[in-house]
């Protein structure tokens, strides 16, 4: 639709995304515009999903007593 660019702005974000384990979601509707949604995992380095999970755990124990 643009008269100018390469077009090769979505492929390069999903390499990047790819390349960090994220996805991409994209819904679009007429007269409504686009969402693009980017996730991407919460760990870190030297961090596994099983130590996020006891954080998340531990923070939703946290929450309840509150």
């Amino acid at each position: 639709m643009k008269s100018k660019g390469t077009g090769l702005g979505l492929t390069i974000s999903q390499q990047l995304v790819d390349a960090n384990h994220g996805t991409i979601n994209i819904e679009s509707a007429p007269q409504e515009g686009t969402t693009i949604i980017l996730t991407f995992p919460a760990s870190g380095p030297g961090i596994g999903q099983e130590e996020i999970t006891k954080n998340v755990q531990a923070d939703q124990n946290t929450d309840r007593r509150r």
